[in-house]
């Protein structure tokens, strides 16, 4: 009798092949506190978040499906997350390494996912799939699973990375995992590449490399040197056939191919597409965030024309130029209260730079003023409640503190009260380049001698030329 193992399937299409088993992974290192040089460490950790950066990228440029590339831009820009660096800086200032750091900063995110919905709670992978990668790359020791080029294999795993779902070709016929759910990331992009595949697979890592697997989606089983039906049909392809359909068919329509799709199925209607809701659902946040900081009259009228991209007598090319003015409406609202760009170079760790701020409403506002940091080389304070005026430009000189020298963006931002994003956002360029008092010295005394050594040349010059009169 042969062994099977049961698990959630993702998939309609029963495959064989071979076991192709991937090792756990091993485990973070035990935090510790070393009580490292805040400023070397912190380098150390920017230049292992810039290399598994880098590793993202070129793992996107592999990857053939459009959903892989964006699972892995976003977790390039959670890695980068200004807080997480604020809290890593934070916690090597209390005397941990950098590895320890990372793991600490990870914590404080993944517990207000932990015990969530399972849709929710599957992102925690993300987050423990960045930690990892960081920490491999602060002790060099950064895995790369090689795939075999030809023949069939079915990968098995305690779980799969984005990452290592981007170098998969028409090698792999199937998946198996240990951990991992219906909306986890393997069983997303295994739906998106076809793959037939089990997730959450209990015991699935005591599955021998080179075992010849049975992977049965449907039934959502794996079985050891179980045999392929050649026959075999989608499920579907069983349940009897009706005259007249038991529910109307309707489809989404975000795109003329969208549209194309939905006439070519005969389908009955079509609904507001999800990126039009989305678009709604952020809009109308915005506004009422900002609402909270100025007068609800002035952006009233702007906040009532959302709904007129749910008019349903409105048809699907209008509602595009309706929804693209009413985009640039809207920026032009949230404009109205902003923090103006600017390139800076500082040369001195303490340093006072001007940041224009506007208000063009025709009341006041009062708003906190917050930066944050694309790293951790410069340190920024924050301003609660400032104050300003109506139709008004408001000039201020923030104090910054240069930890290490190098290239910076800092995102400028207004919030109200209660931590919400309002208005439109300011990008600040910074160029640190400190200099240390002995090297200011040494450059003074070099300028000194120089200036000294022309004067010389001058004086020897005027005499040899009154000896050659005589």
């Amino acid at each position: 009798m042969s062994t099977i193992y049961r698990g959630i399937g993702i998939g309609n299409t029963s495959v064989q092949a071979e076991a192709f088993r991937i090792a756990p992974r091993k485990s973070l290192p035990e935090l510790a506190k070393t009580f490292p040089n805040v400023e070397s460490e912190m380098v150390r950790y920017q230049e292992a978040l810039a290399a598994f950066v880098r590793q993202l990228d070129a793992k996107s440029a592999q990857a053939q499906e459009q959903s892989v590339k964006e699972i892995l831009y976003a977790q390039s820009v959670m890695a980068q997350d200004p807080e997480l660096a604020e809290m890593v800086l934070q916690n090597v200032k209390e005397g941990w390494s950098a590895e320890s750091a990372v793991q600490l900063g990870m914590q404080k995110f993944t517990q207000e996912l932990l015990g969530a919905s399972d849709e929710f709670g599957e992102r925690v992978a993300d987050l423990r799939e960045i930690e990892y990668r960081i920490i491999q790359w602060l002790q060099g020791e950064v895995e790369e699973h090689q795939l075999p080029k030809t023949g069939e294999i079915i990968v098995v795993a305690e779980d799969l990375s984005p990452m290592e779902t981007a170098t998969f070709t028409d090698v792999v016929k199937g998946v198996v995992t240990e951990k991992g759910g219906p909306t986890s990331h393997t069983a997303i992009i295994c739906r998106q590449l076809g793959i037939a595949a089990v997730v959450a697979c209990t015991d699935a890592m005591k599955i021998n490399n080179g075992t010849s697997l049975l992977v049965n989606p449907t039934l959502g089983t794996v079985e050891i040197d179980g045999t392929l039906n050649a026959n075999e049909k989608p499920w579907w392809h069983q349940l009897p056939t009706q005259a007249n359909p038991l529910a109307k068919v309707f489809a989404n329509v975000g795109s003329v191919k969208d549209a194309q799709k939905v006439k070519s199925l005969n389908a009955q209607g079509a609904s507001i597409s999800s990126d039009i809701r989305d678009f709604f659902n952020t809009s109308r946040e915005e506004f009422i965030y900002l609402s909270t900081v100025v007068n609800a009259k002035e952006v009233e009228s702007d906040r009532a024309r959302i709904g007129q991209l749910f008019n349903t007598k409105i048809k699907e090319a209008d509602r595009d130029a309706v929804l693209k003015d009413f985009t640039n409406g809207q920026s032009a609202v949230m404009a109205k209260l902003r923090i103006v760009s600017g390139r800076y170079r500082l040369t001195t760790a303490n340093e006072k730079v001007p940041i224009t701020l506007v208000n063009d409403f025709e009341s006041p506002v009062k708003v906190d003023l917050i930066f944050t940091p694309m790293n951790s080389r410069v340190v920024f304070p924050e301003y609660r409640q400032i104050t300003l005026n109506a139709k008004s430009k408001t000039q201020v000189s923030v104090p910054i503190k240069t930890i290490a020298a190098g290239d910076t963006t800092v995102i400028a931002s207004f919030q109200n009260g209660k931590g919400k994003v309002i208005g439109a956002n300011g990008m600040l360029d910074i160029s640190s380049t400190i200099i240390s008092p002995a090297v200011t010295k040494f450059t003074t005394g070099a300028g000194v001698l120089l200036i000294l050594a022309a004067v010389a040349q001058s004086v020897r010059r005027v005499r040899k030329g009154r000896k050659s009169e005589k």
